[in-house]
């Protein structure tokens, strides 16, 4: 008994050996990248601002645009709020964050980790660190925390509420359940899909429960009511200030051929499948990796742990319910929604920790030794991590070598960006790139009228309208345009468009990465 005591305490400390050593790995990816600083997009300035308007007291606002400091209203609140408790160390936020994020990407880690101890419960003890490799050192999960965006603590609320809520439910604990729904509370505040973990979760409860249906109403009210809850206070917030929901419109724009084909490319490149291979052969490449795995699970199913029922069918819904969430997202209220590596990421860890788990059941039943499952199933997960992570590693190395978004070297050192840093503050700027102003200059700029509403995909009826008025204060020497010629969207004007409009008499000024239009003497 003793000796046994003692063979499992040295696995136990070997297991967190390289445990801890799976997270310095991927803190250190992390530190190495952001050497400028944390990765910042449009997203990133609007979280930053509204977190710097927070510390100078002046609410959830956003301190650039026409007009500046409007109501934080399309996202949610709980990321720029997050962001703000870095700026109370008197630090940049831009540096603060990235601080932040070493402790979301470290908490998200152990997160993965705990999920993988419980999905394969029954088999090895080592296992579940071996399998934390993929996603410890995955270019996705990475690139989420080198970059100032809320998915990375939309996973870690988001998944400790499920893993909270699948623990309450195998121990019969409401409390305990009730917890786990505060912290989905937290993702919906940080992301609005997290609508979908509240759906998974209620559904799970449904389907699952072993009590008759008034027990599963009242555990899945226990479960849904802190997330419906705050989120409401929050959207009915939006809609007293902002007068619509979210700052969003309802509208019937079926999802396109092009945005699912970009969702299939993105999973595929997931589980290396060459893009260059017709959907139908990636999407019968997936299914193939699926089917043995579930069969697999379904036959070791009665053989787990209800907390391992538990978290398993809870990962499964939300695989599921996450893409249907997108699905009707897109096709009713936010036709721009892209199907990238950022936006499908919390199905990527879902269905990551299930396929991942269930490589390791899948070798647990070849009647084999332990030593052969174990170094076979680390030869797998090793050697696909490391295909995986020197694919990506040449653009970590740029960023470390060169900075993230607009902390990178063309926009450190931007001509135009110096220019504008020696402009009059009572000089309206109007751009395409507000954003890059603020994060660089932090000065204040309106950006262009929008030609299309892209969450609608609807031409703006009041375009010329705004473009006149635009014109007219460039003329009268009120106002200047800020023209960045690395900056494309079709919801913008071009040059051509703001050439046509505006007198050839108005001076312009020509750098290498833009253009200044108008007086600015």
């Amino acid at each position: 008994m003793a000796i046994k005591k003692i063979t499992n305490s040295g696995v136990s400390n070997i297991n967190l050996f390289f445990l801890l050593t799976a997270i310095l790995v991927s803190c250190g990816f992390l530190i190495f990248s952001t050497k400028w600083g944390i990765g910042t997009s449009p997203d990133s300035a609007a979280y930053i601002g509204v977190a710097n308007n927070l510390l100078s007291a002046k609410g959830l606002t956003i301190p650039y645009g026409n007009p500046p400091d409007q109501a934080l209203t399309f996202y949610p609140p709980l990321y720029p709020f997050f962001l703000s408790l870095g700026g109370l160390t008197g630090s940049s936020l831009l540096q603060s964050t990235r601080w932040l994020h070493l402790a979301i990407l470290s908490g998200n880690l152990i997160l993965f980790w705990l999920y993988l101890r419980k999905l394969t419960h029954s088999l090895m003890p080592s296992l579940s660190v071996v399998l934390l490799i993929p996603l410890a050192i995955s270019p996705l999960i990475l690139n989420l925390h080198i970059m100032a965006w809320s998915e990375a603590l939309f996973l870690l609320t988001g998944f400790t509420g499920l893993f909270l809520i699948a623990k309450g439910l195998s121990k019969e604990s409401k409390s305990l359940v009730f917890i786990g729904g505060v912290s989905l509370g937290l993702a919906c505040l940080t992301r609005y899909s997290g609508v979908a973990l509240i759906v998974s979760v209620t559904g799970a409860i449904f389907l699952h429960h072993k009590g008759k249906f008034f027990d599963r109403f009242i555990t899945a009210v226990y479960a849904a009511t802190p997330g419906v809850v705050l989120l409401s206070v929050w959207v009915m917030w939006t809609i007293i200030i902002g007068g619509n929901l979210a700052n969003r419109s309802f509208g019937f724009h079926p999802i396109g051929i092009n945005q699912l084909q970009q969702g299939l490319d993105t999973i595929a490149s997931w589980y290396l499948i060459p893009l260059g291979l017709p959907g139908i052969a990636k999407s019968g490449i997936l299914v193939l990796i699926a089917i043995p795995l579930l069969v697999v699970l379904e036959k070791r199913y009665k053989n787990f742990s209800e907390e391992t029922k538990w978290n398993f069918l809870i990962l499964i819904m939300f695989s599921i319910i996450y893409l249907i969430f997108l699905l009707i997202s897109i096709s009713f209220i936010d036709a721009n929604t892209p199907l990238d590596d950022r936006i499908l990421s919390p199905f990527f860890v879902a269905s990551g920790l299930l396929v991942t788990a269930g490589v390791g059941h899948f070798f647990n039943v070849l009647r084999t030794s332990p030593v052969f499952k174990i170094l076979s199933i680390s030869l797998i997960v090793l050697s696909f991590s490391m295909i995986s992570f020197t694919q990506r590693i040449s653009v970590f190395q740029n960023y470390h070598k060169l900075g993230i978004g607009f902390s990178h070297q063309n926009w450190r050192e931007s001509e135009l960006i110096n220019q504008l840093k020696q402009i009059p503050s009572d000089l309206t700027i109007y751009t395409n790139s507000p954003e890059g102003i603020y994060l660089l200059t932090g000065k204040i700029s309106a950006p262009f009228p929008r030609k299309i509403d892209l969450t609608r995909q609807i031409p703006n009826p009041n375009f010329q309208e705004y473009m006149t008025q635009m014109s007219n204060e460039i003329t009268k020497g009120d106002a200047i345009i800020a023209y960045f010629s690395s900056i494309r969207s079709k919801a913008f004007p071009d040059l051509t468009d703001i050439n046509l409009l505006l007198p050839t008499s108005i001076r312009r000024v020509e750098y290498s990465d833009g253009l200044l239009i108008g007086s600015a003497d």
